[in-house]
């Protein structure tokens, strides 16, 4: 696992940032505004979930600004794809932004259609790192705190309070875990 200090790109996800928009079959039709996306829109996005040598899971908490799901757990890093950007190029852009972490050895997980009040294909990744060598420099307005979670303890936090957790992060979880 290759980890780096944070390489922080210069844009972060602006309201008018270009995301891509997709057909049924995840192919490319268009592009829109992120604040301009609406119910029924489909896109594009990735997550990555980031394990140690102990079979933890590291979860970020979403700051209580984001307008989706503030203030819940989620992946480790996560984002929608814009304009220019494939799966794999928007999984290592967003875990540098939100968690200070370079990765780039890292393995598709579980590819997904989430359907909400909008369509997201996601692509999900595993990495697996020694977190005693682990530092993370956290994006204030992406996540609120990190934290290493046994898989057990999420299981049981999903079943008993799964309102702490993100839309969709359950079966994000499922798929991978």
């Amino acid at each position: 696992m290759q980890i780096q200090p944070a390489t922080f790109y210069t844009s972060q996800a602006s309201e008018d940032a270009l995301i891509i928009l997709v057909n049924e079959h995840d192919e490319v039709i268009g592009a829109k505004p992120r604040n301009a996306v609406e119910l029924g829109d489909m896109y594009r996005g990735s997550g990555l979930f980031i394990t140690n040598h102990k079979g933890q899971v590291l979860l970020a908490r979403r700051s209580e600004t984001k307008r989706h799901n503030p203030g819940t757990w989620s992946v480790s890093a996560g984002g929608t794809l814009e304009v220019g950007e494939t799966y794999e190029s928007n999984m290592i852009k967003e875990t540098q932004e939100e968690i200070g972490l370079t990765i780039t050895n890292f393995n598709k997980a579980a590819y997904l259609k989430l359907e909400l009040d909008t369509v997201i294909f996601v692509q999900l990744f595993t990495a697996t790192i020694n977190s005693n060598d682990l530092v993370l420099t956290l994006q204030e307005s992406e996540v609120a705190e990190a934290g290493w979670w046994e898989i057990a303890e999420i299981r049981r936090a999903l079943r008993e309070e799964p309102d702490q957790f993100s839309v969709g992060f359950s079966t994000y979880f499922n798929a991978v875990f």
